[in-house]
């Protein structure tokens, strides 16, 4: 019996029940952050405050040394200047070689005109006359509406004699811009400048025929 009891005080730890598990801790409450009782201007005085005692720091490293800039400045010029250059320099050259063709184009139609025997035309009727005083004696007689200018062979209807006149002040003005320049040409048979371009113009219109080359 006193085995049984023995075997009996033995096992009663066996069968009392599991050791109960703590209860679990609740969530921490969250951290509330202390309220700012400072009004927005408070605020705004604050950090401008801030920045007014740290404007000489900011200036300070803001500033870049002339050494560095001069090597920046150098490096930007040879990477985007230097192609640009170059290609307004051809456009350059590309524009004086046209010039100088249509200048010379332009002397080689005046040599033609000068050694036509007929070097007079009407742009009305595109007739050819030895003289310029022929020329106009054929306007007067068979074109009696036109006017024409006193220096060239241009007319226009004598209603509108204000073209003309608008045409004779034209003639003034091209003397000034292109006597003796580059890009001017003198008429032989008249006595007016021109551009280069309103220089051909001039000669196909009253001292060549169309198809002169």
């Amino acid at each position: 019996m006193e085995i049984l009891a023995n075997d009996v005080e033995r096992s009663e730890p066996f069968l009392q029940p599991p050791p109960s598990e703590p209860p679990l801790s609740s969530p921490p409450a969250p951290i509330q952050s202390p309220t700012d009782q400072r009004t927005s201007a408070d605020k705004s005085n604050q950090i401008r405050q801030f920045f007014r005692d740290r404007s000489s720091e900011i200036s300070e490293s803001m500033i870049v040394s002339d050494s560095d800039s001069d090597v920046d400045d150098s490096d930007e010029d040879e990477i985007q200047f230097t192609p640009r250059q170059s290609i307004l320099e051809k456009n350059e050259k590309t524009k004086h070689r046209s010039r100088a063709k249509a200048k010379e184009n332009a002397k080689t139609l005046m040599r033609l005109a000068l050694d036509r025997s007929e070097q007079w035309k009407c742009s009305t009727c595109s007739s050819f006359f030895t003289s310029n005083a022929a020329l106009r004696q054929h306007i007067s007689t068979d074109h009696k509406d036109r006017e024409i200018c006193g220096r060239c062979p241009y007319t226009c209807d004598k209603r509108s004699r204000g073209d003309v006149k608008k045409h004779e002040q034209g003639h003034a003005r091209a003397d000034v811009q292109f006597k003796n320049q580059p890009h001017g040409q003198e008429c032989k048979l008249c006595n007016v400048w021109f551009g280069n371009a309103w220089f051909v113009s001039h000669l196909y219109r009253f001292h060549l025929p169309k198809d002169s080359k």
